[in-house]
């Protein structure tokens, strides 16, 4: 049989003699002719015949019937009917009729039904595959949590997608999963099974996709295993003061309440340790069973942990002995645990209040600092582990990173002098707070780095003013001040240019602070024109030698070192 289609059904069939072809289409749809009425034959085709004869002499009736039933190409179907009457009367007389029917295919249908899968660490997922008018091309499963695909299974028995499959139209999939991801994880918690089908048919006869039909079918389950949170956590290694100046209470994180207070711990403390309630559930029918957790940053550093292996289930509280070895801020933690039996690791999930880490307890003026102090000096100190290493971060990162200036007029703008000392306001200095003012002098810029090396735990810090007297004043050698691009100098025919008195950074360390031994760490001015430096450690006299000027004459005397009353 040969033929072509016209608009999605056939426009003429020749076979064995019978012709079928297409006349015309016009408004009230095709109209087709048959050529032969002679039996035609092909494997596509059926026919069917019949003839009665009734009556007798000239009432003699014959009537045949013809039926044609054939397979067209694309799936469609035809039937034909023609059929002849003769009366043989006088006048004789003959009739005649045919009727023809197109029949479309049935749609191309797939779909994925009976889908069920069993609780457990040894998982076997069930679904059945159907199809209409087409041929199962290929299946795929993934495994997903959080919209993510954490596993993809691979083709095994059958390589037309993965599991073991039977039957044919539904053809039943079976794939066993023993609870891991794709990097050999355990997984906990909910997940969901993304089952993909897809069909391929192809032209009678010939190798021509003729279209692909798709499906996706969705199933939710909980990993039948520990399924552990984190609930609170808590340290009393260093008491944080929020930014309205009071003290954060315990815990410091909530996770329940949302609370997500930082925290807070010192390198050097003799027992620092983290106190966290974890909270656990077991299969229903899963056994209490030892397990042990630990806390690591985004890098991977395990700072909290491992812990005692502890039986768990329900709310248990765990001790962490802390394992810091460096100044840090850790803006989230990983948590995790794996059964003593040495089973596979599972997540806790992370907790995102921030965790900083300095160098000691801190020390006066604060020895409960502020939040944004802690979050400014660690910044400036990062992986830093002695005392100075972080005094000249933060000398250097005082004097270029945070878009400090000198001003104009010398005056403080965040330090007051009262009748018992300094008031130090280090709200309005610190960046990024709403009150934020850049400008400053020399005290405002050196109480900055005395607070904040505090804050890290650095003992032996304080600030050391120099001043002249009243007649002549303190006679300076050019400096470079903080944010400014011109060298400043002083006026030598100018009696009244010179400075009442400048303040720098003092770091004494173990010593006492009256015996005068140590060394200035000046965040205000670089000196040395020829050769610029910003004093950082320096001693002395070297210090004296680069800042006063011994051809005018003027007062160069150093005070005592000094804190501030106040800190707010």
């Amino acid at each position: 049989m040969s033929g072509n289609v016209l608009n999605g059904s056939p426009g003429s069939l020749v076979e064995d003699g019978f012709s079928l072809s297409l006349n015309s289409t016009d408004g009230r749809g095709p109209s087709y002719a048959v050529s032969s009425i002679e039996p035609p034959t092909g494997s596509n085709i059926t026919f069917y015949e019949n003839t009665v004869y009734t009556g007798t002499g000239p009432n003699t009736y014959i009537g045949r019937v013809y039926v044609l039933v054939a397979d067209l190409p694309g799936g469609w179907k035809m039937g034909a009917a023609r059929s002849r009457y003769v009366y043989y009367s006088v006048p004789s007389r003959e009739y005649s009729s045919i009727r023809i029917n197109f029949l479309p295919p049935p749609p191309r249908m797939i779909s994925i039904a009976n889908m069920t899968s069993t609780p457990g660490l040894n998982t076997t997922l069930d679904f059945d595959i159907s199809t209409t008018n087409s041929t199962l091309n290929r299946w795929s499963v993934d495994l997903q949590q959080n919209n993510t695909t954490i596993k993809s299974f691979s083709p095994t028995v059958d390589t037309r997608g993965p599991g073991i499959s039977s039957g044919s139209n539904p053809l039943h999939v079976s794939l066993q999963w023993d609870g891991r991801d794709a990097s050999n994880n355990t997984v906990a918690g909910n997940y969901t099974w993304v089952a993909s089908a897809n069909t391929t048919t192809f032209a009678n006869g010939g190798a021509v996709n003729d279209g692909i039909d798709s499906v996706q079918a969705r199933l939710d389950g909980t990993a039948g295993i520990l399924i552990a949170s984190v609930k609170q956590i808590s340290s009393s290694s260093i008491e944080l003061l929020d930014v309205k100046n009071e003290k954060i209470k315990l815990p410091q994180y909530d996770y329940d309440q949302r609370k997500k207070d930082p925290i807070a711990l010192p390198i050097r403390d003799a027992f620092p340790v983290l106190n966290v309630t974890l909270s656990a559930s077991l299969p229903p029918d899963g056994e209490p069973q030892a397990y042990f957790f630990w806390g690591e940053t985004a890098s991977s550093e395990i700072i909290f942990g491992p812990a005692q292996h502890t039986p768990i289930n329900g709310l248990n509280r765990v001790t962490f002995p802390v394992k810091v070895t460096q100044i840090a801020k850790h803006s989230v933690i990983h948590w995790y645990y794996a059964p003593k039996s040495g089973g596979t690791i599972g997540s806790m999930g992370t907790t995102d209040s921030p965790i900083y880490v300095t160098l000691d307890t801190p020390r006066e003026p604060q020895q409960r600092p502020r939040v944004d102090v802690v979050d400014f000096a660690v910044r400036q100190a990062d992986q830093d582990k002695d005392e100075l290493p972080v005094l000249q971060d933060l000398t250097e990162g005082i004097y270029y990173q945070n878009g400090f200036k000198y001003r104009d007029d010398t005056e403080a703008r965040h330090t007051f002098d009262t009748p018992f000392g300094q008031e130090f306001r280090v709200s309005t200095i610190i960046p990024g707070n709403p009150k934020f003012e850049p400008e400053g002098s020399c005290q405002d810029f050196s109480n900055l780095f005395q607070v904040c090396g505090a804050a890290l735990g650095v003992k032996g810090i304080a600030i050391r003013t120099i001043i002249g007297s009243r007649r002549v004043g303190l006679h300076i050698l050019p400096v470079l001040p903080i944010g400014r691009a011109d060298w400043l100098e002083q006026d030598p025919n100018d009696e009244d240019d010179y400075l009442s008195f400048h303040q720098a950074g003092w770091y004494f360390g173990n010593t006492s602070p009256e015996a005068g031994i140590g060394t200035f760490y000046d965040p205000t001015y670089k000196m040395n024109r020829p050769q610029p430096e910003l004093p950082v450690n320096f001693d002395s006299e070297r210090y004296k030698r680069l800042l006063f000027d011994p051809n005018r004459a003027g007062l160069y005397s150093p005070q005592l070192p000094d804190i501030p009353v106040k800190v707010y």
